[in-house]
């Protein structure tokens, strides 16, 4: 039986070490990382913690809670902790976050929700969620590596050509969809979410690939070529993982341009 919440620890090797960062125009800079470790905590939503990663890793990892109480999703708590209770495995392998928990009150260092006071979510601002991650906490974002920063642990190869996704919200109407269909290709996403898009898209040999939990959905982007997908968990997935992406870029909201992602 699975229990209501879940807790992943890994060992705390205390280090302390100059890491040298990449050239930026400001020129070279060092990031002082010694051995605490600092503790962050996020809100709902499932993709703006995956965006929240680079900022995470960039300031030497620690430990990250979750807290499923948010002032955009009013009472509903428990479907936000079985919803973070999927991701937590996930976010567990990354070698940066050394325990992730369900927030139940405990001290924190960073409150990764300031991002709302940035021009997150400020309609037609392009400025990136990540981008924004750094913004709210006075943190340089010339000095952030701008590598991957997903990483799996298995390839799941039931597609190695395109893999499509495609939520029911951000979408661009402007985009033909039928033209960059291939033989091969899949979606991934919920059933609800593929005949969705089989609608929009009409006709079409695109199969369902189903996936039951984070690192199963992890694994199947991992082993994709190409992703096509619109603002979604999927998108900020296959972008933490470097893959090269084309997006539906919403109109409204087009703050996910980060890493190899070209707009359709």
């Amino acid at each position: 039986m699975m229990r209501t919440l879940r807790t992943y620890e890994k060992s705390n090797i205390k280090r302390m070490y100059t890491k040298p960062l990449p050239f930026n125009n400001k020129g070279r800079g060092f990031l002082i990382i010694t051995n605490q470790q600092m503790i962050f905590k996020h809100k709902p939503k499932l993709g703006d913690v995956i965006y929240s990663l680079p900022l995470i890793k960039h300031l030497g990892g620690g430990t990250l809670y979750l807290d499923p109480v948010s002032p955009y999703f009013k009472n509903r708590e428990k479907e936000w902790i079985d919803k973070f209770n999927w991701l937590i495995p996930l976010l567990a392998i990354q070698p940066y976050i050394h325990k992730v928990e369900i927030y139940q009150g405990q001290k924190y260092d960073m409150d990764l929700d300031k991002i709302h006071t940035t021009s997150h979510l400020t309609k037609g601002n392009k400025v990136s969620i990540v981008e924004n991650n750094f913004i709210a906490q006075n943190v340089d974002f010339q000095l952030w590596d701008g590598l991957p920063w997903l990483r799996s642990h298995y390839t799941d190869l039931r597609t190695t050509s395109s893999l499509f996704a495609n939520s029911k919200f951000y979408h661009n109407d402007t985009v033909d969809w039928c033209y960059l269909l291939e033989t091969g290709s899949g979606f991934t996403g919920t059933f609800s979410e593929f005949v969705g898009f089989k609608k929009r898209v009409g006709k079409t040999q695109i199969g369902f690939l189903e996936t039951n939990t984070a690192l199963d959905l992890l694994a199947l982007i991992n082993g994709c070529n190409t992703f096509y997908g619109n603002q979604s968990l999927p998108l900020a997935i296959a972008l933490g993982l470097g893959k090269k992406c084309f997006v539906e870029e919403s109109p409204i909201y087009p703050n996910c341009i980060v890493g190899d992602y070209t707009k359709l």
